[in-house]
């Protein structure tokens, strides 16, 4: 369950902050220092370490936020028809439904024009829509969800989509485009698509990240949004049976691994 893991820099007692993707079974580690990132698992008596705060640039679980109307929330603006609820959720204890209409809400990120970007989406219904929109000032750059049973792009669409799941999609966008890998409730890769075209060029990069949606239904959830700088090489994976002490760190440098 992904619950026994430590990781530490240079095969060392310090400590990285790091999150676990259990529905993808992807781990994230936040490099906050130079050197080679190292993995310990299998000690059933560990604590659990994964925090999604220290380890992205920004994230959104929902969880901390008042359940009611997302507008004014945590850098959250836009239409009223977003709310934070509790029945519903991926990760943690609470996630966003859309309650009926086309509207959207946004929130500002630090500027950026190499991001990757995970977030979930949940459709109890194929006809209805769920979209992410990442722009540059008021310029459309890239826009990615599910739309009338399928998964779409700006591109167009890549792939059919089951209602009442989970997705977590991961994007990575640069000035040129974008790749998208999207897993399910199963830890399985649904389906991926490399070298899509952005709609527009960036000139100083992504600024803000808009939830968007086009139908009048309810019942569209969005969940656990985290955003990084990927950076590499790969983790080397420790001992079996090691977990050493973790202490918090702070997070002063934003680069980061996917695994």
């Amino acid at each position: 369950n992904f619950r026994d893991i430590n990781v530490t820099i240079n095969n060392s007692i310090d400590p990285l902050p790091f999150w676990v993707d259990r529905m993808a079974g992807l781990l994230y580690i936040n490099k906050t220092s130079y050197g080679i990132p190292y993995i310990y698992y299998d000690d059933v008596t560990a604590a659990n370490y994964s925090n999604m705060g220290t380890t992205f640039l920004r994230n959104d679980s929902f969880d901390n936020l008042t359940v009611g109307d997302l507008n004014t929330q945590n850098g959250w603006s836009g239409g009223a028809i977003f709310d934070v609820q509790s029945s519903v959720m991926q990760n943690g204890t609470q996630s966003v439904e859309h309650l009926g209409g086309t509207t959207s809400i946004s929130k500002s990120i630090p500027q950026g024009q190499n991001y990757s970007v995970i977030f979930y989406i949940n459709m109890s219904d194929t006809t209805r829509s769920a979209y992410v929109y990442f722009y540059e000032g008021a310029t459309e750059i890239i826009r990615v969800g599910m739309d009338g049973g399928m998964f779409v792009d700006n591109v167009g669409t890549f792939g059919s989509t089951i209602i009442n799941r989970w997705y977590m999609f991961q994007v990575n966008i640069t000035s040129s485009g974008h790749d998208i890998f999207i897993y399910n409730q199963s830890n399985i890769s649904a389906v991926s698509v490399a070298g899509r075209a952005n709609v527009n060029p960036m000139t100083t990069g992504i600024d803000t990240i808009t939830l968007q949606t086009y139908t009048i239904g309810e019942d569209s959830y969005f969940d656990t949004i985290g955003l990084w700088i990927p950076t590499y090489p790969k983790a080397v994976i420790g001992s079996w049976g090691i977990e050493n002490l973790v202490t918090t760190v702070g997070v002063t440098r934003y680069n980061n691994y996917t695994l």
